[in-house]
């Protein structure tokens, strides 16, 4: 196996140098796309690919998408201009329009379509659309945050972790301390405020250590945030406080991705 940096050449002889010349390159789309665009030096290294795997290929919509475009294109004109055969295989999270996407990969709908939709969960995910009728953007969002803290408490009571996803880094801690206000005002903080045993003990320590002062002021009331502005470090505590059950109340996602592999012991996922 062999990584390809932005800041790394590679050539074909590279890869079948030594006594275990690598048969894997891994690499970006924006690498790989700068290297399949030379006409010289590169140019052998793309043609020695027989299989490409593009890895969260639902990207598309987002600005990576033009670069999958041409990566995709460029594949299938090398296959029509050398004959030399490329397999393409596509990994994505569960989309509406997969026949679309195997489509634009040229993927044979009978024999090289597969589509993990709800049937395949190993636990049955339920759903439930609450729509607030307020045409009034202030109270729109008074009753939405109501919603969801009956929704969490309801949650939290029966013992149970939620997950609750929003649409921006800045309103996790917004909605986590709206939550906490709620809470405080109806006298219920009792219901989120975890065990103080000896895993809270060493979450607290591991937590000091932080710089996150907003995760810091959450953490006794039973709250977690997590989203790509963090550090991977308050990330993974996050995580850790996840697993361990030291947040007992609500985790306060803005990755939609995380919702298509909800990992640890919660029950109740909610947007928001």
């Amino acid at each position: 196996m062999e990584n390809l940096r932005s800041t790394k050449s590679l050539s074909k002889s590279d890869l079948g140098r030594g006594p275990n010349p690598e048969g894997m390159l891994v690499t970006t789309p924006e690498k790989w796309d700068v290297v399949t665009r030379k006409s010289v030096g590169d140019v052998a290294l793309s043609q020695i690919v027989r299989l490409l795997i593009l890895d969260e290929v639902h990207l598309l919509h987002e600005d990576r998408g033009p670069v999958l475009e041409s990566l995709v294109a460029r594949t299938l004109r090398q296959v029509e201009s050398t004959q030399s055969m490329i397999r393409i295989l596509g990994l994505s999270a569960t989309l509406p329009n997969y026949l679309d996407v195997a489509s634009f990969l040229h993927v044979n709908p009978y024999i090289g379509l597969f589509y993990f939709d709800s049937r395949f969960r190993p636990v049955p995910l339920g759903q439930t659309f609450v729509g607030i009728k307020s045409t009034n953007k202030i109270q729109q969002l008074h009753d939405m945050d109501e919603v969801c803290y009956n929704k969490v408490l309801e949650q939290v009571k029966a013992g149970h972790q939620v997950m609750v996803f929003v649409h921006a880094r800045n309103a996790t801690v917004r909605t986590a301390m709206g939550l906490i206000e709620m809470a405080k005002n109806r006298g219920e903080t009792s219901f989120f405020q975890p065990e103080q045993g000896p895993d809270y003990g060493q979450c607290d320590k591991q937590l000091q250590r932080s710089r996150n002062k907003q995760m810091k002021e959450i953490f006794p009331e039973g709250f977690g945030i997590h989203h790509a502005g963090m550090l991977r470090s308050d990330r993974n505590l996050t995580g850790e406080h996840v697993l361990q059950r030291s947040h007992q109340g609500a985790d306060l996602h803005c990755d939609p991705g995380l919702g298509s592999q909800p990992a640890g012991p919660r029950r109740h996922h909610q947007g928001h």
